[in-house]
């Protein structure tokens, strides 16, 4: 049997003039062929002899649809407790946010004390510490209609069933807030409804930013907890930290049920929006449940975070002159 017989036979068409059938193939990389041996060394002069012999180009990983994202998201919740779902809010929407948060907080400062717990929601280590609960203004419909990604998540988390916020404000701190302890809103060991927390950071960096315990949401270690340190989580708690988020804008979706903290703020003003969220069904098939700070207001029990979504991307965030006007026209459109 002769060389030329044992030659892969090729199709393909020359690489310089581009006639079919070439079948002289190029003895370097034995990847291009051409028609005859003028073309194969016009093309080694013109292009060739850079790529010769290199490795090609690594294809690009194909991009994820929303719906495996979302699939991702809760297969993360699952198994470590948290998902960091990147950054979701531009620039200007935290800043009007960050501002009407902080305008509120001085506003409430100012009032009766009875009046402005009315509207400061429970939170540890509250010296120079504030968590309020928000009306739907402008400003707040203008980031959550940037939230889709997240109600993928949590969608898909709670298998299929919708969310519903049970809180809905923003934690305001300052220069010189100590660090909170180590602590879970959620017991695991309890048969409680599901609850996810979803944090968005509004600062253009993550000043003093929440720390997560990855894996402590297991009913097992909860129960340890519980055992070895009467409920009480030890710092240092002998297990590495995580950082909520890093930059401007990013989200972090994590479980109820695990630890973590925000950590002493020696740097300045720190304004993190947040939305506790349970699954519809299981919120009515088990009873009420309140979020851990209950940061949210009368007027909204009940809300699905989808339907302020498509409230915001069809009506636009003005719409409405506070939330009555706006949940009547969000009821309208989806009846339409």
């Amino acid at each position: 049997m002769s060389a030329r017989q044992i030659i892969p036979q090729t199709h393909d068409p020359c690489a310089l003039c581009h006639k079919p059938n070439a079948t002289k193939r190029c003895g370097r990389c034995r990847a291009v062929v051409y028609c005859s041996r003028d073309c194969q060394a016009a093309h080694w002069k013109r292009a060739h002899k850079l790529t010769c012999g290199t490795s090609p180009p690594p294809v690009p990983p194909r991009p994820q649809t929303p719906g495996e994202l979302a699939e991702d998201c809760a297969r993360q919740l699952a198994e470590s407790g948290y998902a960091a779902l990147g950054p979701l809010v531009d620039l200007n929407r935290r800043n009007a946010l960050r501002t009407h948060a902080r305008q509120e907080v001085e506003r409430l400062l100012k009032l009766p004390l009875a009046a402005a717990n009315a509207r400061f929601a429970k939170i540890r280590s509250p010296e120079h510490r504030h968590a309020v609960a928000l009306d739907l203004t402008p400003a707040v419909r203008d980031v959550v209609g940037e939230l889709a990604v997240a109600y993928d998540a949590c969608r898909a988390a709670f298998a299929g069933d919708e969310p519903e916020i049970v809180e809905l404000g923003c934690l305001v701190s300052d220069a010189g807030a100590a660090a909170q302890p180590w602590h879970a809103d959620a017991d695991a060991t309890m048969p409680n409804t599901r609850q996810l927390v979803l944090l968005v950071n509004l600062d253009e960096r993550a000043v003093a930013a929440t720390e997560l315990l990855p894996g402590t949401h297991a009913p097992t270690f909860h129960a340890h907890v519980r055992d070895a340190f009467r409920g009480r989580l030890p710092d240092p708690p002998g297990m590495p930290a995580l950082r909520a988020f890093d930059t401007a804008g990013a989200a972090v979706l994590y479980d109820a049920a695990l630890f973590h903290r925000a950590p002493a703020n020696d740097v300045g003003p720190r304004h993190v929006f947040y939305l506790g969220l349970v699954g519809q069904g299981a919120h009515a098939t088990q009873g009420a449940t309140r979020g851990a700070t209950n940061a949210l207001l009368p007027e909204l029990a009940g809300t699905l975070l989808r339907d302020l979504i498509v409230g915001v991307r069809y009506l636009g965030a003005a719409s409405g002159s506070r939330h009555v006007g706006f949940a009547d026209r969000v009821a309208k459109l989806r009846g339409a």
